[in-house]
């Protein structure tokens, strides 16, 4: 018995479909097909002799460039920057200054180390001396 009201209930939906899908297709067939208007007159088309040139070709877009090469650059030690001493994009080379950190740390150091000077000079220079 369920079995048949299944079957029932089946062709019951495939004949709904059915008769959608035809009522679709014959209204539309009786519509006129309505193409889009152009709403620009049509461009006047002229003929001109051939002649032999370069075209200047410009191409405008959005993207991204990568480097070719890149380094990370490391000071060999530790200070605010004072001075940068290049541009962005500029070509360096080795050698060439990058930045320029606060000397003045380091100078107060070294004038703290300035009395004991002779001592740590012998020190380094006399031999199996502890």
């Amino acid at each position: 018995m369920r079995r048949r009201t299944a079957a029932i209930v089946a062709s019951g939906c495939a004949a709904l479909v059915l008769g959608v899908a035809i009522s679709f297709s014959t209204s539309r067939a009786d519509q006129p097909s309505t193409l889009p208007v152009a709403s620009t007159p049509a461009v006047p088309v002229v003929a001109a002799a051939v002649k032999s040139g370069n075209v200047p070709i410009y191409l405008h877009g959005i993207g991204s460039v990568d480097a070719w090469n890149t380094v990370v650059v490391r000071s060999q030690i530790q200070g605010p920057l004072i001075r940068i001493a290049f541009k962005e994009g500029q070509i360096v080379h080795k050698g060439d200054l990058l930045a320029e950190i606060d000397p003045r740390p380091y100078q107060v150091a070294l004038e703290q180390l300035r009395p004991s000077w002779p001592r740590i000079r012998h020190r380094w220079l006399t031999p199996n001396s502890t």
